[in-house]
């Protein structure tokens, strides 16, 4: 995914913008924090990245699609093929099971329903055997584990999460983020997760910092901790 020169702004007459001319790229098998104050306008990049808004200028290139040449219902279909979602509510519906909610986003697509990848899935976050259970049988841990589950139903390229562990307590925040963190190395989907955690945000392998609806640093720890062992060795 890449976006170029991504703007979006709201209001009629003096206009606010959320994001200014925004050059923006994730790889395949990223694993990556987005961090920056309330209004910096990293809700907004999801958004757009994800295809659930549309930019006010700018393009954004899926799997080398111009998402501004597709009508809504392509637009749809592009975001149902390639991108899952985790917000920091779960979303569960009530009346339905744990692996029917999971199931949700292969019923919508309508492609046919692959039930063994899902309750594989299921099982492998520890949920297993609560694939009947309704969301408020659940914890709220348990909860978000089946939105990181639903997210995966149909194995998107990627994997946008808004906040995902900002209702939880930190124990349980750091068991999913623990999850996805094997989720991405396991299946080779990239993640971009908008936090405010700081401890979380330093384990990602890039951080992109934002700041007044622009990117102000995007580096990767890996290259900063070399970095900084060869200035450590230079020293002794």
């Amino acid at each position: 995914m890449e976006a170029v020169e991504l703007a979006k702004s709201y209001g009629s007459g003096v206009r606010t913008w959320a994001l200014r001319g925004v050059d923006f790229r994730i790889d395949a098998g990223e694993f990556m924090a987005i961090v920056g104050a309330s209004g910096s306008g990293k809700s907004t990049l999801l958004n757009l990245v994800g295809a659930l808004d549309r930019p006010t200028s700018g393009r954004i290139f899926v799997n080398g699609t111009d998402t501004s040449t597709l009508d809504d219902v392509s637009l749809a279909a592009l975001r149902g093929d390639t991108v899952g979602f985790i917000f920091q509510f779960h979303y569960l519906l009530s009346e339905f099971t744990v692996l029917e909610n999971a199931l949700m986003p292969q019923w919508i697509r309508k492609r046919g329903t692959d039930t063994k990848w899902v309750k594989d899935l299921l099982g492998r976050v520890g949920l297993g055997d609560r694939l009947k259970s309704k969301p408020n049988e659940l914890s709220g841990g348990q909860q978000q584990r089946v939105a990181v589950v639903r997210a995966l139903a149909n194995r998107p390229r990627l994997i946008l999460a808004d906040e995902p562990t900002g209702n939880l307590d930190s124990q349980n925040g750091a068991l999913v983020f623990d999850l996805l963190t094997e989720l991405n190395e396991e299946l080779g989907t990239a993640f971009a997760l908008v936090t405010h955690d700081d401890r979380m945000a330093r384990r990602a392998r890039r951080i992109v910092a934002m700041g007044d609806g622009q990117i102000v640093a995007d580096y990767r720890v890996d290259a900063v901790k070399k970095e900084a062992e060869t200035v450590a060795a230079q020293l002794t």
